[in-house]
């Protein structure tokens, strides 16, 4: 009787593992062993799946970036308020990344010196671009949005997520995450909402030409 095929499963539990050890110990000082221990396998079991712990970081990478490109192509498809849509999900994400962020920064830092990982997140942000651009158009086209211009808006509200995720990692004592989270949108929705909005430098770069 054939043996079940268990390689999708042993490679979650590898990968798991391997997010926890690497939170806590960071790349350069974690160990394949570590990952063997952590997983509950034996270390031989480990290199049968992955020879490296860089193959490793790039698995996750690849799982972290697949599985938030789902989520902002199934978001695309949901009924409803771009708005309520965007920040939905964007504060669901955060309060997740929370859990990771050193992690996050640790691949960020190896992407500087990794051409494939760099490349990984390259591909990544063109496609998260392209979902909020995608979500911002289905806001004019409804009109619950103004005319913008789309690119610079999409990359407009990434780079405050990236900066507000730095500002979680880094002082996270100043940052109440619901209400600064959503209140920066606001501010910004307000600029995207109200064509006589007092946020005049704001308004100005993101019309449409």
């Amino acid at each position: 009787m054939p043996r079940p095929n268990v390689t999708m499963e042993r490679k979650a539990q590898i990968i798991e593992a391997a997010v926890r050890v690497f939170s806590q110990q960071g790349f350069e000082a974690a160990r394949m062993e570590d990952i063997a221990t952590e997983a509950q396998l034996s270390i031989g079991g480990i290199y049968w799946y992955y020879h490296s712990k860089d193959e490793i970081v790039l698995s996750i990478v690849e799982l972290v970036v697949t599985k938030d490109v789902h989520v902002l192509q199934e978001l695309l498809a949901q009924p409803g308020s771009v708005q309520e849509r965007l920040k939905h999900y964007l504060l669901a994400d955060m309060e997740t990344a929370c859990q990771y962020l050193p992690l996050i920064y640790q691949i960020h830092g190896l992407a500087g010196r990794d051409e494939t990982i760099r490349q990984k997140f390259c591909d990544y942000f063109a496609s998260y671009r392209q979902s909020i651009m995608a979500l911002i158009e289905q806001g004019m086209a409804q009109g619950e949005l103004r005319p913008v211009n789309p690119e610079l808006a999409a990359t407009v509200l990434a780079g405050f997520y990236e900066g507000f995720s730095e500002l979680v990692l880094f002082a996270p004592q100043e940052v109440n995450l619901e209400r600064d989270l959503l209140g920066g949108l606001d501010l910004i929705f307000e600029g995207l909402v109200k064509a006589d909005s007092n946020l005049i430098g704001f308004n100005e770069f993101l019309i449409l030409d």
